[in-house]
């Protein structure tokens, strides 16, 4: 099929069997087509097959309202997914192809040949090893061209998608090895499979605590060096970190910029399994800037960002655990201050919201749908979770995980919504760890009179100051709802089988000593805030309530700071444009007044033969 045949959705319609999708797929993508007709509100024929206006329209990533002619959010998602997906393949055909070397043509006419539904390769190799020939070519590469670095260095210069893309390019010309038959005609061509790229994130020390090469005499040095930092009481017994200075917090940064330095050194071969370390040798003046040094190589070749802090900061920490430890003479602390100057990155200090935050948040006070979102999100949240709960059985007799898993989603984000909007916008890693078991608990739940608080103390939050709060009344019947339906599920019966363990936290892991893992937890948030129409990060319901109490009194700057255990001055600076509002919507009114009282004046006269 030619897809410069194609032309509107008439023609997509007409000739979806001809794109290489199997039957099932064109199933599935064929009532998403003819659904166009009402959403567009125009006949097939006058809807043209261009994925640039379907992707301007509709758009790729989260929504934040819901357009007219949709049934719910999920309906949304699908027609866009479909309809995109069979316009992306036109859109790929007629794209004016890179010039190939002539070395790659043949290799992936043999890739066309054998892939598709039920052929030898499989379906969807053709456009991902067109991708990695395409890469190729545009920096001179031929087949017998792409060594293990070379393919790094090509990798290194796709993000996201593209590189998954080209990836699976390599995956897909890989699979020729396992067909002789196939690769013999471009054996001359591909003399052996291709290497992935390599990771370009530095990798895990070895020798980190509890590693495969951890060193248990190195970190009885560094607790050591912790100890000392947090200091003796009068009596010499070491003082516990959440009556310190230096918290455990502190603790973890100084262990991974330990960490991280090692990591460097290991990577660039300098450290071997064999080799012995102290935290003196470490913290010496040569290991750091052999450190500094490395980390620049990896700046230039790409590998790491330049934008970062991440050098700066290992540098200072690794530099104030040799001057505290009097690891350095005179000379040596000299040389290392030079050093610390020549890596500093001086971190940019905001004295006020960052412009994309502060556009959003704009945006959000403007919109009276998303705020009143914002208010029923537990409650809508737990509709469409229950509808899903009340079919748990049917749909796992049927294997539908995925659509028992979104009920579990969307069950903990509701949850999330109702303490973070009824009870306290703590951060996300307090709201994460939160335990509401045992002596430690943090949610305090009374079953007598149904009321929550929330008690974190000082030690544990990220600026020192204690949460102490009374979550409002419509609070609880989320969280029982939760502890009733989702949390058990989450233990005993997941979707997938990876069943979490029953610990004191109210977000369970797998871990008994853990809280859910960081990336998990946002991802429950990020699909139950999509699910009501919204786009919003956990830590922008911080955002969202200060937003919410000071429209109400713009004065209201401490009870602001209270709510969000937060300083005043931070507040004042960071929600300052409030006042601004405030002030042009008072200048305005004034304005009005004024118009309004010069047509109420009367010029006076003066009468003629007055005495």
């Amino acid at each position: 099929m030619n897809a410069h045949n194609i032309r509107t959705m008439q023609d997509l319609l007409n000739k979806l069997d001809k794109l290489g999708y199997s039957q099932s797929v064109v199933n599935q993508v064929r009532p998403r087509i003819k659904e166009c007709v009402r959403i567009y509100n125009r006949p097939l024929s006058d809807i043209p097959a261009d994925y640039d206006a379907f992707v301007e329209r509709w758009g790729k990533g989260r929504i934040s309202a819901l357009a007219e002619g949709f049934r719910s959010h999920e309906h949304f998602i699908e027609f866009r997914k479909r309809i995109r997906g069979a316009l992306s393949k036109l859109h790929l055909e007629t794209t004016a192809p890179q010039e190939l070397l002539p070395e790659w043509p043949p290799v992936l006419d043999v890739i066309r040949e054998n892939s598709g539904p039920k052929k030898t390769l499989g379906p969807h190799r053709l456009t991902s090893a067109t991708f990695l020939a395409n890469s190729a070519s545009a920096q001179g590469a031929r087949p017998c061209d792409l060594t293990p670095g070379a393919i790094t260095r090509l990798a290194a210069m796709h993000k996201g998608n593209d590189r998954r893309t080209f990836k699976l390019g390599i995956s897909g010309i890989n699979q020729l090895f396992d067909h002789p038959k196939l690769l013999q005609p471009v054996a001359h061509l591909l003399p052996a499979p291709l290497s992935q790229p390599a990771n370009p994130n530095a990798r895990a020390s070895t020798r980190r605590r509890h590693g495969p090469n951890s060193d248990a005499g190195f970190w009885d040095e560094f607790d050591a060096f912790v100890a000392a930092k947090r200091g003796f009481d009068s009596l010499g017994r070491p003082i516990p970190a959440e009556e310190s200075e230096f918290k455990q917090n502190s603790a973890e940064t100084y262990e991974n910029a330990v960490n991280s330095a090692m990591g460097v050194l290991e990577r660039a071969g300098v450290l071997t399994a064999g080799d012995t370390l102290t935290l003196r040798e470490l913290c010496s003046y040569e290991t750091i800037s052999m450190v500094a040094d490395t980390w620049q190589v990896r700046m230039l070749d790409g590998e790491v960002s330049k934008e970062t802090a991440t050098l700066h900061q290992t540098v200072e920490r690794l530099s104030h655990i040799a001057t505290f430890s009097k690891f350095l003479g005179k000379k040596k602390r000299k040389k290392l201050q030079k050093l610390r100057d020549r890596v500093r990155k001086k971190a940019k200090r905001r004295s006020k919201m960052s412009a994309p935050r502060e556009a959003w948040i704009k945006a959000f006070s403007r919109s009276s749908p998303q705020q009143l979102a914002v208010h029923t999100m537990p409650e809508q949240l737990i509709r469409k979770a229950q509808k899903i709960l009340d079919d748990w059985d049917g749909l796992k007799r049927n294997k539908k995980a995925k659509t028992r898993m979104r009920a579990l989603h969307l069950g903990i984000a509701a949850v999330q919504a109702a303490i973070l909007f009824r009870g306290s916008s703590v951060r996300a890693s307090n709201l994460r760890q939160l335990p509401f078991r045992g002596d430690d608990a943090q949610l305090i739940l009374d079953l007598h009179t149904a009321d929550v608080r929330i008690s974190i103390p000082e030690h544990l939050t990220k600026n020192g100051v204690e949460i102490e709060a009374d979550c409002d009344e419509d609070a609880w019947s989320v969280i029982e709802w939760y502890l009733k339906e989702i949390r058990p599920r989450l233990i005993n019966d997941h979707p997938y089988g990876h069943n979490l363990t029953d610990s004191d936290y109210l977000f369970p892991s797998k871990n008994f000593d853990r809280a859910m893992e960081e990336t998990t937890f946002a991802e429950h948030y990020r699909i139950g805030v999509e699910a009501v129409g919204l786009k919003m990060t956990l830590h922008q319901a911080r955002h969202i309530t200060a937003y919410f109490i000071l429209s109400e009194d713009p004065n209201a700057m401490a009870l602001a700071a209270a709510v969000l255990g937060d300083e005043v001055s931070t507040v004042e600076a960071f929600y300052a444009w409030m006042d601004g509002v405030k002030a042009v919507v008072e200048g305005r009114r004034l304005l009005r007044d004024a118009r309004q009282n010069s047509r109420k004046r009367k010029v006076g006269r003066l009468k003629r033969g007055a005495a």
